[in-house]
């Protein structure tokens, strides 16, 4: 499955929505994709964006609200040869409102079943860096297996510029698959996709964000760094000196991918690449 980042559903005023991004569906580039592998599906990312707590319990409790999104989005679908959405809503959940809202993913998805639509559903890690438990939650996973295509486990981003370190640590996602898939539970274990983040990460004097292939190669090239391999986390870095100060970059090997792929396997799930245009060229030798 490819699944193209182009589109964002919108909450308006007086109980409407838009779908925005529609400007970026590249029809030429789906035919081409289709034709070349007729296997692949092209499932658009649809980024749940700008719900407010109103907004969301309008999503809630007005059935002619949700009953228009669907009806639009399968339209959307059909005119363009998508084979389903990959859904990033999650975010909006809060609190009590998460079983509402799983009600809500589960009619979304039950719709787009009828129209033979895949759904993938983007979920956040089930245990957050400093250990916290996050949202999602083993039963959450069980209740809308029957509905949802695949499940894109975010199992990236366990650092950040206020607490730099690796991308991914194994350690961690091992942890977030024994929760998961504790207790033998099989029934959903083969909708499970596991993340790999395709970029990288450069922290420098309190600063700094994510980088990309490009970015990397023109780093190595600029500060010819020693690199580094994180033996405890499963990930090579590198430091580097500027005028200003000092930095230190975290971006994918074919070791580390490779091992991540390898403890996939081990599991027996499958794997959800964010995203393959941030890589490296050879990164897909290990596919």
């Amino acid at each position: 499955m490819i699944s193209p980042v182009w589109l964002q559903l919108k909450p308006k005023l007086s109980n409407s929505f838009a779908i925005e991004g529609k400007h970026d569906i590249d029809k030429k580039w789906i035919i081409d994709v289709k034709r070349s592998n007729k296997i692949v599906s092209v499932v658009p990312r649809l980024m749940f964006e700008e719900w407010s707590y109103d907004s969301v319990m309008n999503l809630i409790e007005n059935s002619n609200f949700l009953n228009e999104i669907c009806v639009e989005l399968i339209d959307l679908a059909k005119k363009n040869n998508f084979d389903g959405y990959v859904l990033e809503l999650w975010n909006i959940l809060s609190g009590k409102l998460k079983i509402k809202l799983i009600n809500v993913i589960q009619n979304i998805a039950n719709k787009f079943q009828e129209n033979k639509l895949h759904v993938i559903l983007v979920i956040p890690p089930p245990i957050y860096s400093n250990g916290m438990m996050s949202s999602i939650h083993k039963e959450d996973i069980k209740t809308l297996s029957p509905y949802i295509t695949a499940f894109s486990l975010m199992t990236y981003d366990y650092s950040s510029i206020e607490r730099p370190g690796p991308n991914s640590p194994l350690q961690w996602i091992q942890e977030c698959m024994n929760v998961l898939l504790s207790d033998a539970e099989q029934t959903f274990k083969n909708k499970i996709l596991l993340g790999l983040n395709f970029y990288g990460n450069d922290y420098k004097n309190g600063g700094g964000g994510p980088i990309i292939g490009n970015q990397y190669i023109s780093m190595l090239t600029k500060y010819k760094p020693k690199i580094k391999w994180d033996k405890k986390h499963g990930e090579h870095y590198f430091n580097y000196k500027t005028d200003f100060g000092s930095g230190t970059v975290y971006y994918p090997s074919l070791q580390s991918i490779k091992l991540r792929l390898q403890l996939a396997e081990e599991f027996g799930i499958g794997v959800a690449i964010w995203e393959i245009g941030q890589g490296l060229d050879y990164f897909y030798n290990l596919f």
